[in-house]
């Protein structure tokens, strides 16, 4: 049995990437760089203008490497859409040093924290994420499999997109494909089969 895991269509992949630049790279910015961190466990790394106005957020990925909404970029890349490197410290941050914006509630930044983690785990899916949702799905699927086998049944869909159908097992399957949706939140599932 196997969980064959696909990535995220092309076209999909530039949908997200759009709105995660747009949503994510400044502004809120704080809220993707927790859910990286929440993710990953990486730390957190501020840009410092004037030495006191925290302009910006990203993760640290490696010694001379930085996540933010735009993936992987170095230490130049960072300061790039913010202005003149000179112009800013960068130094290590805690999730608490983080304000809230003007209005925001605490709930409001936990979703958005959420709507981050889910983009950036849908959009960059080999990073070594916690727990991540691709990973919880593939458990069940697994688990779903299991279940296959106790009761003599197959779950799958008869063509793409279709509703699934449950049928009896006939011995060709292999386990289960899953690939993701463009919300980050959902999973697309269906039965692998032996040629």
């Amino acid at each position: 049995m196997s969980i064959k895991v696909l990535g995220l269509d092309e076209e999909s992949k530039g949908v997200i990437t759009s709105l995660v630049e747009s949503s994510f790279l400044d502004g809120e910015c704080y809220a993707f760089s927790e859910a990286l961190h929440e993710g990953l466990g990486w730390p957190i790394y501020g840009l410092i203008q004037g030495g006191d106005v925290l302009r910006h957020t990203a993760v640290k990925a490696s010694h001379t490497m930085f996540f933010d909404a735009r993936g992987e970029i170095s230490l130049v890349d960072l300061f790039t859409p913010f202005g003149n490197q000179d112009e800013f410290a960068i130094k290590e941050v805690e999730s608490h040093d983080l304000l809230l914006r003007n209005g925001e509630s605490k709930n409001d930044r936990l979703r958005s924290i959420a709507l981050a983690r889910r983009f950036a785990e849908t959009l960059w899916p080999d990073l070594p994420w916690k727990d991540s949702l691709a990973s919880r799905v593939s458990r069940y699927l697994c688990a779903l499999e299991e279940l296959d086998k106790v009761h003599g049944f197959c779950v799958r869909s008869q063509y793409p997109a279709a509703r699934p159908v449950i049928g009896i097992r006939h011995g060709d399957e292999t386990g289960y494909e899953m690939e993701p949706t463009a919300s980050g939140n959902q999973f697309l599932f269906d039965r692998t089969f032996t040629c």
